[in-house]
């Protein structure tokens, strides 16, 4: 085991689950897809960045509803959680975006 993140790791899907409500493309794909590890590499007052390590969409952005929303973004359904910090472990897929506490 590497220490990454992952379903053995404990990977919080409550509280700290964001559901998203829409994403276009290949945000699309990622977000509603199979579920993977990821790494929160930004965050700012609007969105969450997820580092995905795939060459079509290197950083998933997890946007707040009345965020911009770019062509790597997936929209939150509700109100963001506090966002978690730059390096913290993560997932997306399935239609959520997880981070580990």
């Amino acid at each position: 085991m590497n220490g990454g993140p992952g379903p053995e790791r404990g990977l919080v899907v409550a509280p700290r689950a964001l559901v998203l409500a829409d994403a276009a493309g290949p945000a699309h794909a990622l977000a509603h897809g199979p579920r993977r590890p990821a790494r929160v590499v930004a965050a700012t007052r609007y969105a969450v960045y997820l580092a995905t390590d795939r060459t079509d969409l290197p950083a998933l952005a997890v946007v707040r509803p009345d965020a911009i929303r770019t062509p790597n973004a997936a929209v939150l359904r509700g109100p963001a959680a506090p966002w978690p910090a730059p390096g913290t472990p993560a997932a997306y897929g399935e239609g959520r975006s997880a981070s580990a506490r």
